[in-house]
């Protein structure tokens, strides 16, 4: 199973906080396309934009490469075959 990346991991706590690219990409004075490329895998913010994006998500920025733990992932069942 692939690791997710930076770009996935932003767009979960991006959306854990209720905000559009847009919105985001306003409170943290960078374009809307930045935040599209971060998240698509296509670059990675500089320093001074990953200290706005944490701080705007309320973390520390090593915790943008972590999922956060208030989004909740669905269960998964898993039935023995008898």
């Amino acid at each position: 199973m692939d690791q997710p990346t930076f770009g996935a991991h932003l767009r979960v706590w991006r959306k854990a906080n209720n905000l559009t690219q847009e919105q985001l990409a306003v409170k943290i004075s960078v374009s809307q396309s930045a935040i599209t490329d971060w998240e698509s895998g296509g670059s990675r913010p500089a320093p001074a934009a990953l200290v706005a994006l944490a701080d705007e998500m309320g973390v520390h920025p090593r915790e943008l490469t972590a999922l956060p733990t208030k989004v909740e992932e669905p269960a998964v069942a898993i039935e023995k075959a008898g």
